[in-house]
């Protein structure tokens, strides 16, 4: 039980952020109104998405200095389960659009740039599909998954705030932070970044260990 302490953290504030995000009430924004409740789910994941992404990248250089095959699973074990939040986060941010925006997919450069971004991951789990050597995969991976990462940032938060966008946080449309003048945005939305980063986390471990599994069973087959 004390080795799972941040298992039952994570499940208390998933339960804590759908029930909140539900019923706290929420400050009227623009033409947000009862969509902007879309932020305790559609933001987290993105948090979630950085944090594994982050791991991934830095598995892989590990991997890259010491040529241990360990290091290229946890790589790509926390860069499939990263993608699987950003895809969430990217459907969560069209559901929004459809009812602020009135288009599921609109000329909106964060839109764009974010799909960008996620067809380069995509690309990642792709290429390593594509090799049957497992060192050689490894290396390509790693260092495919460097080039990434460095675009990652750019494409999904710095050139989304320079230009001018319909999409919140950007250099025409401020963002909520302002809004929520009774905090009950943030009461909700913090426990949210740790409880979803928490589940990323979680299932990531689960599937490195079924990798590593899979891995030892190649070596030793």
């Amino acid at each position: 039980m004390a080795k799972n302490w941040w298992k039952i953290l994570s499940v208390l504030l998933l339960l804590y952020v759908i029930v909140g995000g539900f019923l706290v009430p929420v400050p009227v924004i623009g033409n947000n109104q009862q969509a902007a409740r879309s932020i305790f789910f559609h933001l987290p994941m993105w948090m979630a998405m950085y944090t594994l992404l982050t791991i991934s990248v830095v598995n892989s250089i590990w991997y890259l200095a010491t040529n241990d095959l360990r290091r290229d699973v946890r790589a790509s074990s926390a860069a499939s389960v990263g993608v699987l939040f950003g895809v969430m986060g990217f459907l969560t941010g069209m559901f929004w659009a459809t009812y602020t925006w009135g288009g599921t997919i609109v000329n909106d450069p964060k839109q764009m740039t974010t799909a960008i971004a996620l067809a380069i991951y995509m690309a990642y789990l792709v290429l390593r599909m594509s090799f049957t050597d497992i060192d050689k995969r490894a290396r390509v991976s790693a260092i495919y998954n460097v080039f990434a990462f460095a675009l990652l940032i750019p494409l999904t938060y710095i050139i989304p705030r320079t230009v001018d966008s319909l999409h919140p946080g950007s250099a025409s449309s401020p963002g909520f932070s302002d809004k929520d003048t009774a905090g009950t945005i943030k009461m909700v939305l913090w426990p949210a970044f740790l409880g979803f980063t928490l589940l990323g986390i979680w299932i990531y471990t689960l599937r490195n260990r079924y990798k590593r599994l899979a891995l030892k069973n190649i070596l030793h087959g």
